[in-house]
């Protein structure tokens, strides 16, 4: 499948089109689970073939979008086209399932927001290239341009004498020049890199990024290395009430959701787990604005 030869008919939706295909869809839709309830209707068949059809439009008009759009993602993030674009067709086939005539958005709009959530949401599972500005792609081009002319001249390939003669920022070309692999594809280019993958796994353990206190609470709540404790259990353990114990959970169990939320990979300075910043209850009256406000007759 190639998507530089492959050739779409042009369907437009003209203003209204999109409530009406969307209303035969709906009552194609229904009458199709009338007639597996109540048998044969040439009426009822009428109705599922003219919902089949505006479903077939819909679908025409979403496949030039999501052609479209994944072409647009194929060459940003250097990613296949075609796997784009399955993603892509699926996303217009959601679409038209979900599509609302009665919220006053056209359908091609719902079509491209959801292609182009699919298309960002998809990218971040597969290898290429990150997203990047048009300056970095032409700042790419011309520190390839000028590393390959010293290359063939025989001078020395030093990166950052040839980002400054190319005029460019080297800091913006090495962005531009990253691309990510997956893990076959790392062991083919340097078969030692195999040897390294076996160490994962065996790192530095996330409860150790914990405060002795919230790691030993979720090791007696929730069993891990031990079996699971009742708050009445873990309070004796711990000599504490069950109030307190309940408290210190809640408090260990934002500390890890704010630990994995932040990546960390080494113990705070401070020995304290991280806290995240405390919100306002929906019960508490909302602050006061800090901006000044002019005073009567100030100018």
């Amino acid at each position: 499948m190639d998507l530089n030869t492959m050739q779409l008919p042009a369907v437009d939706l003209r203003p209204g089109q999109d409530e009406e295909l969307a209303r035969a869809v709906e009552a194609g839709v229904y009458a199709e689970q009338l007639l597996a309830s109540r048998g044969a209707d040439p009426e009822l068949e009428r109705v599922v073939a003219l919902g089949r059809e505006a479903q077939a439009r819909m679908w025409s008009a979403g496949m030039r979008i999501a052609m479209q759009q994944a072409r647009r993602a194929a060459v940003a993030r250097g990613l296949p086209a075609e796997d784009l674009f399955q993603d892509a067709c699926v996303a217009v086939a959601e679409a038209i399932l979900r599509y609302d005539f009665t919220r006053g958005t056209r359908f091609t709009t719902f079509a491209f927001e959801s292609v182009s959530w699919a298309l960002g949401d998809g990218s971040r599972h597969r290898t290429g290239r990150p997203t990047l500005t048009r300056w970095e792609r032409r700042a790419a081009r011309r520190l390839r341009a000028e590393l390959d002319a010293r290359q063939s001249a025989g001078a020395a390939a030093d990166l950052g004498e040839a980002a400054a003669a190319a005029g460019v920022s080297a800091a913006a070309a090495q962005r531009a020049m990253v691309r990510w692999l997956s893990l076959d594809e790392a062991t083919i280019a340097d078969p030692a890199t195999e040897d390294s993958f076996a160490d994962v796994g065996h790192g530095l353990d996330f409860l150790e990024l914990l405060t002795p206190r919230d790691r030993r609470v979720l090791e007696l709540r929730y069993g891990i290395g031990d079996t699971p404790h009742t708050l009445a259990a873990a309070a004796e353990r711990l000599g504490a009430s069950p109030s307190t114990v309940f408290r210190w959970e809640r408090e260990a169990l934002i500390a890890a959701r704010a630990l994995l939320s932040g990546d960390r990979t080494t113990v705070p300075v401070s020995g304290r787990s991280p806290r995240p910043p405390r919100l306002p209850s929906s019960s508490e009256p909302p602050s006061r604005s800090r901006t000044p406000r002019r005073r009567a007759g100030s100018r």
